[in-house]
């Protein structure tokens, strides 16, 4: 379906326009934002999975009357066309997709087919295996199921012409594994289940921790002070890792924290004033970083975090527009932002790309037709 995309820049008068330059509803250093509406393939329920450097976004939406399934699109170009009976999970920036279908087995999708990739199933339970990412170099990973002495386990997999290499964790003791995405460098970013310490939740055999995969060796990256527990991971090609944090001792249960990671080292991702819990879900590589904040009353917000500093994006477009901007789930390097929101209170999906920002004056302004 065509989606309606609302250029907000046209909708200003040029004295309106350079009086808003100036707004305080504008944070210093930051941009404001074309808003896309993806639209929907006819059903009520959208949802953003990942985005490339083309502005290319796949998910999953309902069809009309639709109530347990939803089905896989690729937004682009203003269209959102339905996918072959996959779930997409990852699109590198040739539009390559990978995800899994319903059996279970992990797909490629490029130029309008999709093909196992792996080349055979010997190497799992019954071909159960998910692919999370694809870099530009068509390295895809995910995790399989593969047979130990102790049987079966989630094991962290980069495919490669084919074949699915399991990713080396040794000499850790790990008790499952799962790669969730990876950069053109190859270096790949994911979580493994580790021994759970004695304060750790009593209800979950292992504690995971976020670990990197570089040069064929997996690097723990240990847990901030005060949680237990690391999971959701995204990075950049500069390294940079973005991920959440859990407590369960007795005296901080429930605790959760967002942060970043970079040479060994936590930075916590705080929520803004008025707000009290973050997630966090992407980061480009200018370290712009993307997910939500919760107020008090638990509702979501859009936000993005820009050196440190964390900034809801409703401020960020025009009062009035009809959007609650909920969640950002995808970030690309020419600064898109891709999410799920509300639209005059339809569940519906976003894409926000940063305007031109330049130095106008009045006299400059005479004689442009605003469209």
């Amino acid at each position: 379906m065509t989606a309606s995309t609302a250029r907000f820049v046209g909708m200003f008068t040029p004295l309106l326009l350079l009086a808003q330059m100036g707004s305080a509803q504008t944070t210093p250093g930051t941009s404001r934002y074309a808003l896309t509406n993806l639209g929907t393939l006819g059903g009520k329920y959208v949802e953003v999975e990942a985005m490339n450097d083309r502005g290319q976004i796949i998910g999953m939406a309902e069809f009309p009357g639709d109530t347990q399934w939803a089905h896989g699109y690729l937004w682009q170009k203003g269209k959102m066309k339905e996918l072959p009976r996959f779930q997409p999970l990852g699109i590198n920036d040739d539009g390559q997709i990978v995800g899994v279908r319903t059996d279970l087995r992990a797909v490629l999708y490029r130029q309008g087919r999709i093909s196992p990739l792996s080349s055979h199933t010997g190497h799992s339970l019954e071909g159960a295996e998910e692919a999370k990412a694809i870099n530009s170099q068509g390295q895809g990973v995910g995790w399989a199921i593969f047979y130990t002495s102790s049987g079966p386990h989630d094991v962290a997999v980069l495919w490669r012409n084919g074949e699915a290499q399991a990713l080396n964790t040794e000499p850790a003791k790990v008790s499952r594994s799962e790669a969730i995405a990876v950069n053109r460098l190859g270096e790949t970013v994911g979580t493994a289940g580790f021994p759970p310490l004695p304060d750790s939740n009593p209800n979950v055999p292992w504690t995971d921790h976020v670990v990197l995969w570089r040069d064929g060796k997996m690097l723990d990256l240990g847990v901030p002070k005060g949680f237990q527990e690391t999971d959701k991971p995204a990075f950049n090609n500069r390294g940079q890792v973005v991920l959440e944090a859990d407590a369960y001792r007795p005296n901080s249960a429930g605790k959760h924290g967002s942060f970043l990671w970079e040479a060994g080292h936590f930075t916590p991702l705080s929520p803004p004033p008025g707000f009290r819990y973050t997630d966090v879900y992407a980061i480009n590589d200018s370290g712009l970083i993307v997910g939500d904040i919760e107020t008090a009353s638990f509702q979501k917000h859009a936000a993005i975090w820009k050196n440190g500093r964390a900034i809801d994006l409703n401020s960020l477009i025009p009062a009035g527009s009809g959007w609650v901007l909920q969640q950002a789930k995808a970030v690309n390097n020419r600064g898109q932002i891709a999410g799920e929101g509300t639209f005059h209170g339809q569940s519906r999906a976003f894409l926000l790309t940063p305007l031109m920002r330049r130095s106008v004056s009045a006299r400059a302004c005479a004689g442009i037709h605003f469209l």
